[in-house]
């Protein structure tokens, strides 16, 4: 091997070297695309235009983003070497009809864009007028496509000597399309976390409409909670204070549906709170028997209470939730039952220590739920 041969095989291991270099970078670049987020992506992206700026020998890396909706495009993001004056700030709101000299129509044809020599295209093109006061001899504008639009372009300019970029445009591709995925996967976090902020607003406005219209309810309830304890002192027959007492704890169900309705704003709002309080359970449950016995009795159904004598007098629960599952169930055995009784069964499922497991059954001889429809019962608005 001679010394012209030799020197020939130093230059070639040293542009492979360097494209080997290239390679790490864009794969760097790609790794610290995988932690973009709505915080960091400005960083990220600036940080990775500096890094293939110096691996490419750029003075000037940038990305640009179009618009076609406005026929405009803009500067978003620059990395500058030293002594190069930065130029973001006046490439905002750019006519694209200032490139139209074919720039614009290469980048919607997924083609890339390279100007060897600046001084070699026409003068009196507007592309020359815009880059020349730039002191740009020559660059490279890469299409980056989000969603098979084209979003904008990747760009890298050479200032203080003549750069020839033509040999990397398998490079380009690859550089192109990792872009693509960073902005792709910010632009979609950004859609989510939009969504994300319409759906607390909505609720929000929901949360507050209820609060209203709940507030709204508490008046007519008020008045009729202060009629009814009139009525009460008013000297009632034994009919007539059973009648009261009923309508006494029907308003006190109706009461707990509109706290019910607050609850369900706190769900919305990840603070619904359990409310405890010391009731007799067996008591309770005759109260609600009472408010519907009258219902049962006009279909001519028996309406019993089996109750387990081993649980505690006196038990620490939500008395609200209870009543308005209970009365539900019981509401909707007797809707269902044409003949035959409902039995409401309390009992002790298990102890464990000072605490008891308390199972409720609603046991009626009404139609029933075919298997079929039993996997549909937890559906809202599903009725059989």
């Amino acid at each position: 091997m001679n010394d012209k041969q030799g020197e020939k095989l130093k230059e070639a291991f040293t542009r492979l070297e360097y494209i080997s270099n290239i390679h790490k970078v864009i794969v760097d670049v790609s790794a610290s695309f995988a932690n973009i987020n709505s915080l960091n992506v400005d960083q990220i992206l600036t940080s990775s235009l500096e890094k293939l700026g110096k691996i490419m020998y750029a003075d000037r890396a940038y990305l640009f983003t179009y618009n076609f909706s406005t026929n405009t495009m803009d500067n978003t993001h620059e990395w500058c070497n030293d002594d190069i004056a930065p130029e973001i700030n006046n490439l905002q709101d750019i006519p694209i009809s200032y490139y139209l000299d074919g720039w614009v129509n290469q980048h919607t044809e997924k083609k890339s864009v390279i100007i060897s020599n600046l001084e070699k295209i026409d003068h009196t093109s507007n592309l020359y007028k815009v880059l020349h006061p730039q002191r740009i001899k020559s660059l490279v504008t890469l299409p980056i496509f989000v969603e098979q639009e084209c979003y904008g372009f990747l760009g890298f300019d050479a200032i203080k000597q003549i750069q020839s970029w033509e040999e990397f445009s398998d490079l380009f591709v690859i550089m192109s399309e990792v872009y693509a995925s960073a902005l792709t996967h910010d632009k979609i976090t950004r859609e989510i976390e939009e969504a994300k902020v319409t759906s607390e607003e909505a609720v929000n406005v929901q949360s507050d409409f209820v609060a209203k219209v709940t507030h709204e309810l508490r008046t007519p309830i008020n008045g009729v909670s202060n009629a009814l304890y009139l009525l009460k002192d008013s000297g009632l027959n034994l009919d007539q204070e059973q009648y009261a007492k009923i309508m006494e704890y029907s308003l006190d169900v109706l009461t707990s549906m509109v706290n019910n309705i607050l609850d369900y704003s706190s769900i919305e709002k990840n603070k619904l709170q359990y409310k405890t309080s010391e009731i007799n359970l067996e008591n309770e449950i005759m109260k609600i028997i009472s408010v519907n016995k009258y219902m049962a009795n006009s279909k001519g159904l028996g309406l019993y209470l089996d109750y387990d004598y081993n649980i505690p007098t006196i038990i620490s629960t939500d008395v609200e939730k209870l009543r308005q599952i209970l009365n539900n169930l019981i509401v909707n055995a007797i809707k269902y039952t044409n003949y035959g009784h409902v039995k409401i069964k309390v009992s002790v499922l298990r102890k464990k220590g000072l605490y008891n497991d308390i199972k409720f059954e609603i046991i009626d001889t009404g139609i029933g739920i075919s298997q079929e429809n039993l996997n549909h019962i937890f559906e809202e608005f599903y009725q059989v």
